[in-house]
């Protein structure tokens, strides 16, 4: 993140140079990004929802997203931290505008909820003015939305609409100072253009390992496989490894790949950004080799392989180049790979 942020800064954004010269929102990208999965069990918020685990009966959905916040604004407000708080919040506006991006952030990486994925990428359609066809939002919403009046339903494009009551809740707020505020809650034309880059940013943040070199984006990717493996052990999970190798291609092509061709709009400016580039490039080698890395991932989980020595064979794998259609996805199994997602 602190590099995403950095490049867009020293590139200027066009659109968005307020953002990259906000050394606020700077700040509060990289802290978003340090405590985004604070208190993660290591189990999916399906898996959560199904054991109606106790986070449910503390938070609304998405649950591991609601602990992060919860747990991360626990510790910034503890005695110790008093006067970093006081240093990144002098005053109660910057205050709502830090629980503000700290919600949006946060809550954008909650990417196995199609419906909140549909809405980022409407908010996207909207601000970058994608043809109606295809997008869900289109640019003459966001005309209506900008022009609108409280409470309009075109309101629903401000991410922060669906959690203003634990957002008011969090800021414990008097009466006075909501009065003092109120513009902080209304949403503009430059607020959703903020909250577009800042989701975008958070999301590439988040599976980052996707869209850079390719050893790292093996080391991160059989750590995520060891997890799923570890949730299937205990009969959380289907034994994700029949399906890893095609499940993955699946999932660089439907939301990797889109995701970082709307980062780099976002980022227009900035020339070594070649986020899209990275990602066919590792989807090209995954398709080469990513059935016999999935093979070596397997057995070395269950013989209890040192990672170092898992990653190691990895990368000595030589394969030349051949049809990747031992990769896809048996016909009608395409829906067993959306715990991935």
């Amino acid at each position: 993140m602190n590099k995403l942020v950095i490049m867009r800064g020293e590139a200027g954004c066009g659109i968005a140079d307020d953002f990259c010269l906000d050394p606020f929102i700077s700040f509060m990208m990289v802290f978003c990004a340090l405590v985004h999965d604070v208190g993660h069990t290591g189990k999916s918020n399906g898996i959560l929802e199904g054991q109606n685990d106790e986070i449910c009966d503390k938070f609304s959905a998405p649950l591991a997203e609601r602990l992060s916040i919860k747990l991360a604004i626990d510790v910034l407000w503890k005695k110790e931290f008093s006067n970093f708080r006081t240093a990144i919040i002098t005053k109660t506006k910057e205050k709502i505008q830090f629980i503000n991006i700290l919600f949006t952030s946060i809550l954008s990486t909650d990417i196995a909820t199609q419906e909140r994925v549909k809405t980022i990428k409407a908010r996207f359609a909207a601000v970058h003015e994608v043809a109606e066809s295809d997008a869900d939002v289109s640019k003459r919403n966001l005309v209506a939305f900008v022009n609108s009046a409280p409470g309009d339903e075109h309101r629903c494009l401000c991410p922060l609409q669906p959690h203003l009551e634990d957002i008011y809740e969090v800021l414990c707020l008097t009466a006075e100072e909501m009065e003092e505020n109120s513009g902080e809650f209304v949403t503009s034309h430059a607020d959703l253009v903020k909250y577009v880059h800042i989701e975008h940013l958070m999301q590439v943040a988040d599976v980052a390992h996707c869209m850079q070199g390719w050893k790292n984006f093996i080391k991160w990717n059989f750590r995520l496989y060891k997890e799923l493996m570890t949730c299937h052990s205990k009969n959380l999970l289907p034994d994700p490894s029949w399906n890893w190798a095609s499940g993955e291609i699946t999932f660089i092509n439907k939301y990797i790949l889109p995701l970082a061709e709307r980062a780099e709009a976002c980022c227009v400016s900035v020339p070594q950004c070649n986020l899209v580039h990275s990602v066919t490039e590792n989807r090209s080698r995954w398709e080469r080799e990513g059935i016999h890395i999935t093979s070596l991932f397997n057995s070395g989980v269950r013989n209890g392989e040192d990672e170092d020595e898992i990653l190691k064979k990895c990368a000595d794998i030589r394969i030349s180049c051949h049809t990747p259609e031992s990769c896809h996805t048996p016909e009608g199994r395409e829906g067993e790979i959306d715990f991935l997602i």
